[in-house]
Order: structure tokens, then sequence, then C-alpha cells
């Protein structure tokens, strides 16, 4: 029971931070809304199922779980906005280099990985 409390806890901060990546370029909502999903697969199929037949969120969530894609124009428009974003950052803060940093080293984790994912 607790287990599933905190799948479902992590799946809905995921869902929460996908959503604010959409208005924030910063964070990458992919990554969050597929977390989201493997979350919810394992507390609550009622979640994992509406997540499944959402509108803008569920074709993403079916591709990767039938083909383990990602939509080419998603990880086009996620990786340009984490470059335009950590540039913000080094062009902002220049005083604070580290912030821009540990940004770009995060971000290039990301974009690492989704580039290497086969597109949908």
């Amino acid at each position: 029971m607790l287990t599933r409390y905190f799948f479902w806890c992590c799946g809905a901060v995921a869902l929460a931070l996908g959503i604010v990546g959409i208005f924030l370029p910063i964070l990458p909502t992919t990554p969050f809304v597929l977390l989201a999903a493997a979350c919810w697969a394992k507390a609550s199929p009622r979640f994992h199922r509406w997540l499944h037949r959402h509108h803008y969120f569920g074709p993403m969530v079916q591709n990767w779980e039938r083909n383990r894609a990602v939509p080419r124009k998603a990880k086009i428009l996620a990786v340009s906005m984490m470059t335009f974003s950590c540039l913000f950052l080094f062009w902002q803060f220049p005083e604070r280099w580290w912030i821009g940093a540990i940004s770009s080293i995060f971000c290039a984790c990301v974009a690492i990985w989704m580039i290497r994912l086969p597109a949908a």
C-alpha cells in the first residue's frame, strides 16, 4: 500500500512538472509525462488509463509504450528549448556561471537520452 502511494505521488509530481514544462522552456515535457505513465502503471491503472487516453499526452505515452519512441517534433522542440534556456542562463547570470553549467549538464543528459530514442 505504501509503495502504491509512493508511485502515485511520484506520478502526480512528474505530470505536474511535465505540465509546467509546456510553459517553462528549461523543463522538458516528454520525459516527465513518460515518468508519470510509468509510475501510474505500477500504482493506479485508472490514472494510467486516463493519461493513456488524454488528447495531448496520450499519443506520446502510446508511442512510448508500444515502440519506445518519441515524436521527432518533440525531440527537436525539447532539445532546442533546453539549449535556449541554458544559453539564457549563461547570458543572464554571468556571475553565477555554475547555475548555467549545472543546468547544461542535466539538459545535455536528457538531450542525449532523447536523441538516441527512435522517432515515432
